[in-house]
């Protein structure tokens, strides 16, 4: 008998539980960021999530597809009116909204593939999640000749009590932050000697003020708004030039492609026709202009060298291009972003925060000559704790498990649920332990157009109706987004975690941390950790408890704990102790432009 097939997502739960309890055939369910109560609806005749059809080797199948179709867009094609640096200009502009586009398009290519495999269904309903590609999914309806129903987002407007708690975390950070900031002004090293570096990264140039202070090099901080506004006539004709370009660009690109690329082509073309009309529109134009501003103030400051981060799409990239025009050499601090030598303009050197960067730039081709392993912002300020220090916080009445909450990702979009419904069992199991479920800071925001992946309010109240479902006991507490991560594991007996860089922050100050997922020796955010330690793993809240009941208990199995993954940190993971000052001189003196 034909079925309804669902695909299930978290960001309209009414809309869903109404349609569901409204079937009247039987039906199939593929979900997505939900862990719907399946007793609840008993005309579902079959089951199934993202995790269940995908593998790793899938996912990383799909992320090498996506960089191939999007690397399209940057590469010169013959016939097409280029000025130098237009290409350049592309590659620092791509937006992650349309990587997150292709990547989600291939996997429910691939989840599609897979559920035509085990079911008959005559009908879709779609409903907005983490991963859900509604445009893939209109189209294959059409292709199959299916009826479609979407749901669409609800509104999730923010109470006043989250207003509230906003409002006060964010003041509480501007007050941490204040307290180990210095300001930046127009040379934090006024008496410096030496070359002159432009620093045109916000977060770079606090980390200068930060950190010891050097006299071998001068620094100039330019931020953007000291370019202004672009220049309106220079503006419009940039747009004229890449409308120019767009309007060539799918000929040449099919007279220039290759079969492989050809392919590319056409699976991708909506999407890469969306994406270059919103570019030649908005960015593209924009950001030329800009640079051309950028370029002359450069020209004026007259710099040795650009001091840079590497994140992706940020308009702070113009003054990369710039420097580039000037062959003004850039120096990066990997801040968080791998090094992606496929996808970025790449840096005369790089300034590496540890193993997260190092490795993975080196296998995207980076030479390693050019890498400069730093220390990383990342390590907190707060000290480790003695042995005493440790002692009494696991001796305290109530000792507090924080755990910190992910957000949610398309290769395993339940995996925020599954680690809820495990604290709220261990919750149960001990009751006189505090459970903190710390929410992760907002992000980009969910849209169509991203396939709903993003961290925003709508995420965080999703996961707050999950939690609440579960009736979870009253050492069971809920931390905002906001919040201090940092502030809060000061106080934190334990810290559970899946993949957030939280856990590095814990290992060096001393804290046992539970995973709540496998990790693998080539884990971005911990890798060869597996090989390095005796991990402590579960999914499952009666032996979550079973770990914490150890830890609590046994100083012995606390403290070997403890030890292995501050090993882990020092002498593999944030191996280098060299400052970012010392590490731009090292760059500097690679150039040639040391003192």
């Amino acid at each position: 008998m034909p079925h309804t097939l669902f695909l299930t997502g978290s960001l309209a739960p009414e809309a869903l539980e109404k349609r569901l309890l409204e079937q009247k055939g039987p039906a199939f369910v593929l979900e997505f960021d939900t862990m719907l109560d399946r007793s609840r609806y008993p005309q579902v005749t079959d089951w199934l999530t993202v995790r269940d059809l995908l593998t790793t080797s899938d996912i990383q199948g799909f992320q090498k597809e996506m960089f191939a179709a999007l690397s399209l867009f940057l590469v010169p094609r013959p016939g097409l009116p280029e000025e130098p640096g237009d290409a350049d200009l592309r590659r620092t502009a791509l937006n992650g909204a349309y990587m997150d586009s292709a990547f989600t398009q291939l996997l429910n290519t691939w989840l599609c593939r897979g559920l035509c495999e085990r079911w008959k269904f005559d009908r879709l309903v779609v409903t907005a999640g983490c991963g859900v590609h509604f445009g893939f999914w209109r189209e294959t309806a059409a292709a199959m000749g299916l009826p479609i129903e979407i749901l669409p987002p609800r509104n999730f407007k923010r109470g006043l009590m989250r207003n509230i708690e906003r409002w006060y975390y964010k003041r509480q950070s501007k007050k941490l932050e204040s307290e180990g900031r210095s300001e930046t002004g127009e040379s934090v090293q006024q008496t410096a000697n030496g070359p002159l570096v432009a620093c045109v990264s916000k977060r770079v140039s606090h980390l200068l003020a930060d950190g010891p202070s050097s006299t071998q090099f001068r620094v100039r901080h330019l931020k953007l708004a000291d370019l202004g506004s672009p220049d309106a006539e220079l503006l419009q004709s940039e747009r004229a030039r890449f409308e120019d370009w767009w309007q060539k660009w799918p000929t040449a690109a099919e007279a220039s492609a290759d079969a492989s690329d050809k392919q590319l082509l056409q699976r991708f073309g909506p999407l890469l026709k969306s994406a270059g009309e919103d570019l030649i529109q908005r960015i593209f134009p924009r950001w030329s202009a800009l640079r051309a501003k950028a370029r002359a103030l450069l020209q004026q400051v007259k710099p040795d060298a650009l001091l840079a981060d590497t994140q992706l799409a940020e308009e702070e990239g113009v003054w990369k291009l710039a420097a580039l025009d000037l062959g003004i050499p850039v120096i990066a601090y990997s801040y968080d972003q791998v090094v992606n030598p496929k996808m970025m303009v790449l840096p005369a050197y790089v300034l590496a925060d540890g193993m997260r960067t190092y490795p993975r730039a080196l296998q995207g081709g980076y030479p390693e000559e050019r890498l400069i392993n730093v220390a990383s912002h990342r390590r907190p300020r707060t000290p480790p704790r003695t042995e005493a220090q440790t002692e009494a916080v696991f001796t305290q009445s109530r000792p507090e498990v924080l755990f910190s909450d992910p957000m949610s990702v398309v290769s395993d979009p339940q995996r925020s649920m599954r680690c809820f419904s495990a604290i709220v069992e261990a919750a149960r199991l001990l009751p006189k332990v505090n459970f903190v479920i710390k929410f992760h800071p907002l992000r980009a925001a969910k849209s169509e157009l991203r396939s709903f992946v993003g961290m925003d309010e709508s995420e965080v109240q999703s996961k707050m109706l999950f939690i609440r479902s579960l009736k979870a006991p009253a050492n069971v507490k809920l931390l905002a987004p906001e919040a201090s991560m940092e502030l809060r594991l000061r106080s934190a007996a334990v810290l559970l975690n899946t993949t957030s860089m939280s856990g590095h922050e814990a290992f060096h100050m001393g804290i046992p941390v539970v995973f709540l997922t496998e990790h693998t020796t080539d884990s971005i955010t911990f890798p060869e950790l597996i090989d390095r330690m005796d991990m402590q793993v579960t999914e499952n809240g009666k032996e979550l408890a079973a770990i914490l009941g150890r830890l609590i208990t046994s100083k012995e199995f606390r403290q070997s704990h403890i030890t292995a993954q501050k090993r882990y940190l020092d002498e593999f993971y944030w191996p280098s102790r060299i400052d970012l000052n010392t590490g731009v001189c090292m760059a500097l003196d690679k150039l040639g432009l040391s003192q």
